[in-house]
């Protein structure tokens, strides 16, 4: 009874640890061979100027607003790369432009209105938005 008692924890074990040896895979080829996100590194000339970004939202924002296309409006504005100074501008008239959207959407006034709120105050925030 002993030896049938090790034989099956032997036999155990062959069948829990064996396959485990023969499916070791090299940890350095794998890491290598998986494609790794890496941050780019963009040349200063290809990163977004403020000047470039004041006048293509500017611009987008007259083209559209006008005409009341405020999906295009919202989708070219989130197509911009945008310099780091402005990432809270930028995300304040997404949201502002969503709010619209959705009220118009929903037939909500209140979302349009504070929307049109949020734009408002960015205008007043921001010199250049005017």
């Amino acid at each position: 009874m002993n030896k049938k008692i090790v034989l099956l924890a032997f036999i155990f074990s062959l069948v829990v640890f064996l396959p485990g040896c023969f499916n070791k895979v090299d940890k350095q080829k794998v890491i290598q061979k998986d494609p790794v996100v890496k941050d780019e590194i963009v040349p200063e000339a290809k990163k977004p100027t403020p000047d470039g970004y004041e006048s293509a939202v500017v611009e987008i924002f007259t083209a559209n607003w006008e005409q009341g296309n405020v999906t295009e409006l919202k989708e070219q504005l989130l197509n911009l790369k945008t310099p780091g100074d402005y990432l809270d501008f930028h995300l304040n008239l997404a949201i502002a432009l969503e709010l619209i959207e959705q009220g118009r959407k929903n037939a909500d006034q209140a979302k349009i209105e504070e929307g049109l709120e949020k734009i408002n105050s960015l205008r007043q925030e921001n010199e250049w938005f005017k």
